[in-house]
């Protein structure tokens, strides 16, 4: 467990990465003191939900890693504060849903990946609020079907037609 302001006072840190261990949980704000941390590597633990404000006072926060955890569930606005966000990993997770205002406030964001993961509901404007979004990975999930290989953004089919894809996976 991490706990509310473990890293209070650590003005300094530009990353945390915390990799291979038990970790199951990370309590509201508590990385909090690390207030320029750019960083934050939490992949391969045994994390099961992200909570509303799992990353609170982290608004420098460039590049968040949940890669390998067991998180089923992601508070829709856990990722609210850390609006110059630009990468987002959460694969290999247990993922039912991701909620359609998650990225609300990260306009920033070029890469999103949750491939495979359970994901069988993705909220219908998900992709809005990213326009620069370059990178979207979600093969291997219930919802995305078999065609998604080699789908991307920058450069390649428009939004529309991604939602096209992602149709089965609006409720």
């Amino acid at each position: 467990r991490i706990q509310h302001n473990a890293f209070l006072n650590t003005p300094g840190l530009r990353t945390i990465s915390i990799t291979g261990t038990p970790l199951t949980n990370i309590n509201n704000h508590a990385f909090q003191g690390a207030s320029n941390l750019e960083t934050l590597n939490l992949d391969s633990n045994q994390l099961t939900t992200i909570p509303q404000f799992a990353f609170g006072g982290l608004a420098g926060l460039l590049n968040i890693n949940l890669s390998g955890n067991n998180i089923s569930l992601i508070s829709d606005s856990a990722l609210r504060q850390q609006t110059l966000l630009q990468n987002f990993f959460i694969n290999l997770n247990s993922l039912t849903r991701i909620p359609g205002n998650l990225l609300l406030t990260n306009s920033q964001l070029f890469v999103f990946e949750a491939n495979q993961n359970n994901v069988a509901e993705i909220g219908r404007r998900f992709l809005d609020p990213v326009p620069n979004l370059s990178v979207l990975g979600l093969s291997n999930n219930v919802c995305v079907n078999q065609n998604w290989n080699g789908i991307g953004v920058g450069g390649g089919p428009t939004k529309d037609d991604i939602r096209g894809h992602l149709n089965t996976c609006f409720n």
